[in-house]
């Protein structure tokens, strides 16, 4: 998190902060969704918005990908699927710490 973000409380489990128009979730150590960044709050959330997205996928290597925003789409479990297929689709190319198949 960034020393100007303003903390706005819990977003379905994660943390989420905020930077003028710019919304940060962050989920826990060893969680597959490290960090999400959204162009606008949530109820200016738009389906056809994108959002980044982190994840870990070994102590050298981490993945961003964008895809729509989670919030227009089912929340935090539709972001937290995504990754799951992000990371059976890489790790069998990078040695991923965990494959989240859950």
């Amino acid at each position: 998190m960034l020393n100007s973000e303003t903390y706005l409380g819990e977003y379905e489990g994660l943390r989420r902060y905020t930077t003028g128009s710019t919304e940060y979730y962050y989920g826990d150590l060893g969680d597959e969704l490290r960090k999400i960044r959204c162009m606008n709050a949530p109820e200016d959330a738009n389906p056809v918005f994108y959002c980044e997205y982190y994840t870990v996928l070994n102590d050298r290597l981490l993945a961003t990908v964008n895809f729509v925003d989670f919030r227009a789409h089912g929340g935090v479990e539709f972001a937290r699927e995504r990754m799951r297929i992000l990371r059976r689709t890489v790790c069998p190319y990078f040695e991923c710490d965990r494959v989240w198949d859950d």
